[in-house]
Parts: structure tokens; sequence; C-alpha cells
């Protein structure tokens, strides 16, 4: 980014980026420096030699595992590696490498039967020959071999969901007032709570089963056979909607919808008498009470 724009301007804001985008060890590591070395930090020479010295490697370590990296061609493109295990190699051993030495590292990582196919100066050669070398030759190996790039595929479109909203690292950074250090930013607003609904409702629709009804014709009412085996009759329309169907099934008929029952003030002594228009299970015959409930407070 830093290379990419020559304005001073454009350097001091990717400076003044790089504190908000850390994270983790790095962000920890950041908190914890001195003002002045915090002040320090205007250059990109700087951070790389403040975070060197903070976080130090084992260069063996680093510099062989740099060069053991080999081609999976099943899962990227001979150009990938290529510039994977570049910049593996300048990393570990820095830019003064000559490109001959550089393209041997490279070609260590590709197969027997691909380095045959690089057309290359056998002393001197360059990245550049390489790389031309390199686009020529896969499709060709490929070909020969019957190796071929795997593309993960998507999931299937059966169900299209909502896509998940995540917050970036550089928001989660601002959103943390202790991982920034001006204060002048106020922090993010919290996402309010989701209510939950009350537990144990249970609606009486749900016990419904559409199976059960036997519908309407010769002259005979719609049926409902309860899972006892008891068969209750349709004997007026719906409450809800005057259709000819129980009260129980509306919404399995109609579509759901939103309900609010309320109660009346004085509930002593009130007589509450569930029909079973309302409840496919344990409605009452409201012609023949049978059982009723008693609300006492």
């Amino acid at each position: 980014m830093i290379r990419s724009n020559k304005d001073p301007g454009w350097n001091a804001a990717v400076m003044a980026t790089i504190p908000i985008v850390l994270k983790d060890d790095a962000a920890a590591w950041h908190e914890g420096i001195t003002l002045e070395e915090a002040e320090s930090l205007t250059t990109f020479e700087a951070w790389a030699e403040m975070m060197r010295e903070a976080f130090p490697v084992n260069t063996t370590t680093q510099r062989r595992e740099a060069r053991a990296l080999e081609w999976k061609p099943t899962q990227e493109t001979s150009i990938g590696y290529y510039f994977r295990k570049l910049l593996a190699l300048r990393t570990s051993y820095g830019h003064g490498q000559s490109d001959a030495a550089l393209v041997t590292d490279i070609k260590d990582g590709f197969p027997t039967s691909f380095v045959t196919l690089l057309r290359i100066p056998r002393t001197n050669p360059t990245l550049k020959q390489l790389r031309k070398e390199m686009g020529e030759a896969e499709p060709e190996w490929r070909a020969l071999t019957g190796i071929q790039l795997v593309i993960p595929t998507s999931a299937s479109p059966s169900a299209p969901s909502a896509p998940a909203v995540t917050a970036s690292p550089a928001v989660c950074r601002v959103a943390n007032p202790s991982m920034v250090r001006s204060a002048s930013a106020p922090a993010l607003p919290a996402a309010p709570a989701s209510s939950q609904g009350p537990a144990g409702a249970v609606n009486a629709a749900a016990r419904y089963e559409p199976a059960r009804i036997t519908p309407a014709k010769n002259g005979e009412r719609r049926k409902y056979t309860r899972a006892n085996g008891q068969t209750i009759e349709l004997r007026h329309p719906c409450t809800r909607c005057q259709g000819d169907h129980f009260n129980f099934e509306h919404d399995a008929v109609t579509g759901p919808q939103v309900r609010t029952i309320e109660g009346p003030d004085d509930a002593h002594g009130t007589i509450n008498t569930v029909s079973w228009y309302d409840d496919p299970e344990h409605g009452v015959d409201p012609q023949h009470f049978t059982s009723s409930a008693m609300t006492v407070n």
C-alpha cells in the first residue's frame, strides 16, 4: 500500500491505520509500548524493525521451511506457488539473493515431470524466464498427467439464507476502546439483544395433524379424528374467518397470523371452557360440556 502512492500524506494515513488493524498478539504488543515508541512509528521501516524485535523467530527454521515449500497442483496454479515461495524466500533471506539462486529453490518445489518441461538456461536463469516457461508448461503438464486444479464448489443453493453480517477486524478494533490509543473516536453502539418469547407457550394448533382431517362430502360434515380415535365434527364455521374449517386449523389453511389474547380484568370465579374448535386434542364439545377449568385466585 505504501508503494502505491508517493504522496507524503498517503504514507502518514497508512501509518495511522496500522494500529487500528492490529489484532491478537500484535494488538497487545502495541498497547504495551511506551508513548515515545509509539510516536517513533512514522515509517514502514520503523514498524518492521520494532516488530521484528518484538516477535523474534528462529531464522534457521524459517529458512528451512521456506526452501521446503512445494507446489500443490490440485490446490494452486504453478504461478500461485511461484509467488508464495518467492515471498517466503525473500522474507527469510532478504532481497539480496540472485535470480539464479531463487530459480533453483523455486524449481526444487516442482515435481520432476514438470521441471523437465521447463526450457530455461542452465546458467544464470532469470525469474522472468522461469515465469514464462511455467505459463507454457503447466497446461501441457496437466494434460499429460491428468492432474487438474480442484476448484471448491459452493454449497447447494436449495435453501438460500441471509448472509451473516460479521464485523471486519478493523471495525472490531475500533469497537474495542481498550485496543485504540486515541480516545477521541466514540465506541460503536452495541446491538440490542433480541427479545425472547415466553417459555413454555404451546400453541394448540401445534397438535393439529392435517392427515387426520376428513373433508366434508356427500352431505356429511368436515371431521377430525383425534389421537385417541375419537372423531369430532365441524358444527359451525371458523370464528376467525367464517371459513369451512375448525379454529385450530385456521393457521394451516390460511397461513399463520399474529394474535393477542387478553384476559378479563377480574379472574375470580371465571370458568374457562376450551372448545374443540380451538384445540384438536383437549377441547370440549361446546354443546356437551363434559369438563371445564375453574380459575381461582
